[in-house]
């Protein structure tokens, strides 16, 4: 068997779609360290030869060639990644998801992935992630645990070669990645060999950034139709992760926008009496309205709810 032949074997039979030159680095570097693949030698690799760094660059030129897969990107070390293309039909988000192992689907696209839109041909994946920085680290602290050898006066310099690409904003089949940084990665699952934003989560972050999640309007339109069924989990979501102005936001909808009653609703009324500052409005990347609700203690700054409340007279 052939370096390259292992090396298809063991992307093909996994579940991935896509595979980063960094994730096939380390296959190769353990089927060199072994010089073999489940048990069966490898016939192109020279016995005590120490040039695993330029046979990688040949076997990445044969895989480049292989008729099931698609290399995508080109920098000095090689392509970026390759797609199987014999899992067609590719999914955009699982491409994104396998090549980088930290970070969920986000935003508009888990709204999409969970139905809560329709599912149209958005040109846009949203991907939130940690930062940089530690990115590095943890992949660093990750590939260290492991021994490479035959690793000698270029250690530092061949370890940093095996931490996988930061997610990088650029197209993926046809649709331009957005890539969002946090420091606490929660919130979000494994679903159908994705990780994605978990639904309750969603509500909360339709709240807090309308404008990643399709606007205002498609916010209003998705709690008309969905809050009802997922009352419970959104208001557990509110109690567990949610702030002051977070829960003034969700229970506007929820009381004044659609009606509903519920004793936890009713709780949070209490604590918005009084309540002033410059978060106290319903988008907060827009400037403060003059309509407001009394209730609520926000300003309704955006058209989509001048139905809602009441204009202050310039006196109050």
């Amino acid at each position: 068997m052939f370096f390259s032949e292992a090396l298809f074997d063991d992307f093909n039979k996994s579940s991935k779609v896509a595979i980063s030159r960094q994730e096939l680095y380390r296959t190769f570097l353990d089927i060199w360290d072994k010089k073999e693949y489940k048990s069966i030698k490898i016939s192109d690799l020279k016995y005590n030869s120490k040039h695993y760094r330029k046979k990688f660059k040949s076997v990445l030129h044969e895989l480049k060639c292989h008729p099931q897969l698609k290399s995508i990107g080109e920098d000095i070390q090689g392509p970026t990644y390759f797609l199987n293309i014999s899992k067609s039909p590719l999914n955009v988000f699982k491409i994104i998801c396998d090549i980088y192992p930290i970070g969920y689907i986000s935003y508009l696209s888990a709204m999409e992935f969970h139905k809560l839109i329709p599912s149209r041909d958005h040109k846009h994946v949203f991907f939130t992630t940690i930062d940089r920085k530690s990115w590095k680290e943890i992949f660093y602290d990750v590939i260290t645990e492991e021994n490479y050898p035959f690793f000698e006066e270029t250690y530092i310099h061949d370890l940093l070669e095996l931490i996988p690409r930061f997610p990088t904003e650029e197209k993926y089949i046809d649709h331009d990645l957005i890539v969002f940084t946090t420091k606490k990665l929660e919130g979000f699952e494994d679903q159908k060999g994705l990780r994605v934003r978990e639904l309750p989560f969603v509500f909360l972050d339709m709240v807090r950034t309308p404008q990643y999640c399709g606007g205002v309007e498609t916010v209003l339109s998705v709690f008309k139709k969905y809050a009802g069924l997922l009352l419970e989990d959104i208001l557990e979501i509110c109690q567990t992760h949610g702030n002051n102005i977070d829960k003034a936001r969700v229970g506007f909808l929820l009381d004044e926008v659609l009606g509903i009653q519920h004793p936890i609703i009713n709780k949070w009324k209490t604590l918005m009496i009084g309540q002033r500052g410059g978060s106290r409005k319903f988008v907060a990347y827009l400037n403060f309205e003059p309509r407001f609700s009394e209730t609520w203690n926000i300003s309704l700054n955006h058209t989509s709810l001048s139905a809602y409340g009441r204009t202050l007279p310039p006196s109050e």
